[in-house]
C-alpha cells in the first residue's frame, strides 16, 4: 500500500494541533507487532498516518515531537523568511520530484499533493522545519520501497488466488515417499494439518522450515479413490505465502509420485519405458528434466514401490501362493493343479478357470506348445493349451502350466490332472486331434494317455529342424544362392505333402537324383548326410502319422507361436518373477472371458480372410496334385515339383527380391 504525502501531511498536522507531546511520546514508545503487507490477500485498511510514521520512522518522529512549539506552516512562506529554510525546501522539492517519478500510478490529486505539502506555522525556526523535511523525505523513500516490494511480489500474488476459487474446484493430490498426501494449488504445496469431520485443514509445506509460512486452506474429504485422491476446495485463511513459488520442484515431486503409481500398476513394464513415457506426457521443461534424479535412483524407486505390493520372491520351489494370486478376476479359483514331486524338488502349477476347462473338454482340436523366455527362473517352461475353432478360424488359450522339465513323467502328471478335472464336472478330456511340436516327451505322453487321439506334428517345426540341419552341414549359404540345390531341398521338404503310401517312393527317387545330377556333385557329401538324417528322423514308421499333412486343414500350430509372441510382448521383459507371471495370466484369463461373453451377446469376431483364404487355397492345390498323381496324369517327379512350389512361398519371394537387388547393385557399379 502506498502512503501519499497528503496522508503524511495530515498526520503531521493533526499531531501538531493536538499539542499533546507527552501522549505522542507514549504512542511512539508502544511497539505493537505489525505483520508484513504481503501476508494477506485482502486489501488492508489504511493505518493511521501518525502510527505509520511511528512504526516506520521512530527516530524521526521522536525528533519531531520533542519540539514543544510545533505548529502548522506553509512551505512557501518559509522560503521567503529564511535562507536555511530555502535550502531545506529545495531538498524537499527534489525528493518530491523523485517520488512523483516512481509512483506514476497514483491519482493526479495525489501527485499534486506530493509536490506541495500545505502547512501553516507561526514563529517556526529552521530546526523545526528541518525535522519535518526529514520526515517527508523518509516517507518518499518508504513509498519507493513499498512500490518496489509490490512489483516484485506480483508473480507470487498472481499464483495465490485460493480465496477466489469456486467451491466446485477439485484439487489433485499426490502421495509422498512415506505415504503422506501433498496437495498442489497455484504452484504451492500443502500437507495435511488436521482432518476434521467434514473437511481437511491443509498447511503450507514450508510451515516447519525457517520461513514459517502460515498460509492454509480447507478442502472436503477425499472425493476420489485411494489410488487417485481428489479434494474439493472450500476456503482459505486469506494469508498469502511468505516465500517464492517453486513450480519446478513441485512438478518433479508430482512426476516421482506418478512414476511410483504407474510402476505398481504396470509391474511388467520396464522402468525405463515408464520414465520416458511419463516425462513425455507431463511435458517437463528442460530445467525440470535436469532436476529428476538419476536413472539408477528412479529405477530403485520403482522396484521398491513394486515390492511393497507383492509378496517376497521365493528362493525355492516350495512356496505358498497368496489368495490374491490364486483366484481369477471373477473371484473363482484359478489354480486347479498344484503338485510337488521328486521329493519336493519339482512342482507343477496349472492355471485355468472353470469356463476355460469346459471349453477345453468340449473341443475336438487343440494345440499344445511351450514358451521359455518369460518363465521365472525356478521353472523350465510354460506350457499353453489352446482350442481351435475350425469355422471361425480362431484359437483360445485355456490352460497355462508351469513345468520344471520336458520329461514324459511331468507331461503325464499334467494330463492325469486334466482327466480328473474333467471327471469332476462330468466331462471327458479326449480331443480328436492334437497339434504340437516333435518333442519326445509329449509324443510318448499323448500316445499313452490319449490313444484314440490323432497326434499331428507341426509342419513349421519340421521345416525348422531341416533348416538347422542344413546350417550344421554347411548347406545353408548354398541353399540361398544355388538354384539347383535350392530346388532339390524343396522337393525333399515336399515329401511330407504326399500321401503316406507314396512317401518312400518319393524319397528313393530323390536319393537317386542327387547322385546322378551333375550340378549337385559338389554337394554330394553334405547331401548324403542330409538325406540320411531325413530318413532316420522323419521317415521312421513311428513318425509317419505325425508328418502326414496332405489332407489336414491346419498343418501348423501357428496359433501357439503367435500367442507366445503376443504374451511375450505383453510381458515386456524376460524371466518374469513368479508373481508378475501369475498376475499376467490372470489378466489373460479376463481377456478370454470378455471374448466369450461378447460371443454370447452376438458380437462376432473378425476373421482374417486373407490368411484363411491362402491356407484354403494351398490345401486345395495339395489335394489336386496328389489326385493327379493317383490318376496317372503326372509323374511323381512332376508332383514333387508342383508341391515344392507351395513350400516356403514367402522365403522364395524374399530370395527373388534379394537376387534382383544384387543384380541392380552390380549394374550400378559397372556404370
Amino acid at each position: 500500500m502506498v502512503i501519499t504525502r497528503r496522508q503524511a501531511s495530515a498526520s503531521v498536522a493533526s499531531t501538531v494541533d493536538s499539542k499533546t507531546p507527552d501522549k505522542i511520546n507514549d504512542q511512539s514508545k508502544s511497539t505493537t507487532r505489525h505483520r508484513p503487507f504481503t501476508r494477506t490477500s485482502k486489501r488492508l485498511s489504511s493505518p493511521s498516518p501518525s502510527n505509520f510514521i511511528h512504526r516506520s520512522c521512530p527516530q524521526l518522529s521522536k525528533k519531531c515531537v520533542n519540539n514543544d512549539n510545533v505548529k502548522l506552516f506553509s512551505t512557501t512562506s518559509t522560503r521567503d523568511s529564511s535562507s536555511d529554510s530555502s535550502s531545506t525546501s529545495s531538498r524537499s522539492s527534489s525528493s518530491d520530484t523523485s517520488s512523483t517519478n516512481v509512483s506514476r500510478s497514483s491519482s493526479s490529486d495525489s501527485s499534486s499533493s506530493s509536490r506541495t505539502v500545505q502547512m501553516s506555522t507561526s514563529n517556526l525556526d529552521s530546526s523545526k522545519f528541518t525535522a519535518i523535511s526529514l520526515i517527508t523525505e523518509s516517507i518518499d523513500k518508504m513509498q519507493i520501497n513499498i512500490t518496489k516490494n509490490n512489483s516484485s511480489s506480483n508473480d507470487i500474488a498472481s499464483m495465490q488466488q485460493g480465496n477466489v476459487l469456486h467451491e466446485n474446484y477439485l484439487i489433485s493430490v499426490y502421495k509422498s515417499s512415506r505415504n503422506g498426501h501433498f496437495l498442489c494449488l497455484h504452484g504451492s504445496t500443502y500437507q495435511i494439518d488436521r482432518s476434521m469431520d467434514e473437511k481437511i485443514k491443509w498447511k503450507c509445506k514450508q510451515s516447519r522450515n525457517e520461513i514459517r509460512c502460515r498460509a492454509k486452506i480447507y478442502t472436503t474429504k477425499n472425493l476420489g479413490t485411494d489410488e487417485i485422491p481428489a479434494n474439493q476446495y472450500l476456503e482459505s485463511n486469506s494469508i498469502q505465502h511468505s516465500h517464492d513459488i517453486d513450480q519446478d520442484q513441485q512438478k518433479v515431486a508430482s512426476f516421482i509420485s506418478k512414476l511410483k503409481d504407474i510402476g505398481r500398476s504396470r509391474r511388467t513394464v520396464p522402468p525405463s519405458k515408464i520414465v520416458n513415457e511419463l516425462a513425455t506426457s507431463m511435458k517437463l521443461s528442460d530445467n525440470q528434466l535436469g532436476m529428476i534424479p538419476s536413472y539408477a535412483s528412479i529405477y530403485q524407486k520403482v522396484y521398491r514401490s513394486r515390492s511393497k505390493t507383492m509378496p517376497p520372491l521365493p528362493k525355492s520351489i516350495n512356496f505358498e501362493i497368496p489368495t490374491a494370486f490364486s483366484v481369477a478376476s471373477s473371484g473363482e479359483t484359478f489354480v486347479f493343479f498344484d503338485h510337488l514331486y521328486d521329493k519336493g524338488t519339482k512342482r507343477i502349477l496349472a492355471f485355468s478357470s472353470s469356463m476355460q476347462l469346459k471349453h477345453l473338454f468340449s473341443s475336438k482340436l487343440i494345440c499344445v506348445d511351450g514358451t521359455f523366455s518369460i518363465v521365472p527362473k525356478l521353472y523350465k517352461q510354460l506350457v499353453i493349451i489352446q482350442t481351435i475353432d475350425r469355422q471361425k478360424y480362431h484359437a483360445t488359450p485355456v490352460v497355462y502350466a508351469l513345468l520344471n522339465d520336458k520329461k514324459t513323467r511331468t507331461y503325464k502328471l499334467l494330463f492325469d490332472a486334466l482327466k480328473r478335472k474333467a471327471e469332476e464336472i462330468e466331462m471327458t478330456f479326449e480331443p480328436e486331434r492334437i497339434i504340437s511340436d516333435f518333442e519326445g516327451g509329449m509324443i510318448s505322453t499323448v500316445k499313452k494317455q490319449l490313444p484314440n487321439t490323432t497326434h499331428q506334428g507341426c509342419l513349421f517345426h519340421l521345416y525348422q529342424g531341416l533348416t538347422k540341419q542344413m546350417k550344421k552341414l554347411g548347406l545353408w549359404s548354398s541353399y540361398k544362392d544355388h538354384n539347383d540345390l535350392h530346388l532339390f531341398i524343396k522337393k525333399v521338404m515336399a515329401i511330407v505333402l504326399l500321401k503316406p503310401k507314396v512317401m518312400d517312393h518319393a524319397y528313393q527317387l530323390l536319393l537317386n537324383q542327387y547322385l546322378k545330377q551333375r550340378r549337385l556333385k559338389q554337394f554330394i557329401v553334405q547331401l548324403t548326410k542330409f538325406m540320411f538324417y531325413f530318413q532316420k528322423q522323419w521317415m521312421a514308421s513311428s513318425m509317419r502319422s505325425m508328418i502326414t499333412f496332405y489332407d489336414v486343414d491346419f498343418k501348423t500350430n501357428n496359433w501357439s507361436e503367435s500367442y507366445n509372441s503376443a504374451l511375450q510382448r505383453r510381458a515386456q521383459q524376460n524371466h518374469l518373477s513368479i508373481w508378475a507371471l501369475i498376475e499376467l495370466l490372470i489378466i489373460e484369463e479376463t481377456a478370454v472371458r470378455i471374448k466369450h461373453f461378447q460371443l454370447l451377446n452376438g458380437k462376432t469376431r473378425r476373421v482374417n480372410k486373407a490368411v484363411r483364404d491362402d491356407v484354403l487355397e494351398i490345401n486345395k492345390k495339395i489335394i489336386e496334385c496328389n489326385q493327379k498323381f493317383e490318376d496317372d496324369e503326372i509323374q511323381l517327379d512332376e508332383c514333387l515339383l508342383s508341391l515344392a512350389s507351395l513350400v516356403g512361398v514367402k522365403y522364395d519371394k524374399w530370395r527373388k527380391l534379394r537376387k534382383k537387388n544384387r543384380k541392380r547393385k552390380d549394374d550400378n557399379a559397372d556404370n
